[in-house]
């Protein structure tokens, strides 16, 4: 397999930056040419790419991207971002962890947080939520406050 790139300068601009510097932008479209060297045949994507740069490589980076995202988007490569990516909405959407169960050695034996006697799943979920620790009903009577 073979590839023959061949770059299209498409605009030079000088750009002013945030911080008044005089640079260069320069885009481009770039045709790749992938030819199975066995049977001759061919097939050509292509891709743009955009470089900026104070000095003479601007060229250069916008043919650098042009080939690496000619690369990406016509041949599918996934990259480990995700552009379209929204941390909030993506926090917001993941389930939420189960609080963990305090146990003593009995299989499935729930135990107060306070005196260490067993409780039903029922107390441990009403203590739970309305004290933020497992009680058993003496010990919620007993005027504990939330944690």
């Amino acid at each position: 397999l073979a590839s023959v790139v061949t770059p299209n300068l498409l605009s030079m601009q000088q750009v002013t930056t945030a911080k008044g510097n005089v640079e260069q932008l320069a885009t481009v479209e770039v045709s790749v040419t992938l030819i199975d060297a066995e049977s001759g045949e061919s097939l050509t994507l292509k891709g743009l790419g955009s470089g900026q740069d104070p000095s003479d490589k601007a060229v250069a980076k916008a043919q650098t991207m042009g080939i690496k995202y000619c690369y990406l988007n016509s041949l599918a490569i996934a990259t480990n971002d995700d552009p379209e990516a929204d941390r909030h909405t993506d926090e917001v959407m993941q389930p939420k962890p189960k609080p963990a169960q305090v146990k003593n050695n009995s299989a499935n034996a729930l135990i107060c947080h306070d005196c260490g006697s067993n409780i039903s799943q029922k107390v441990a979920d009403y203590s739970k939520a309305k004290f933020g620790r497992f009680l058993c009903y003496d010990c919620q009577r007993g005027g504990q406050s939330v944690a």
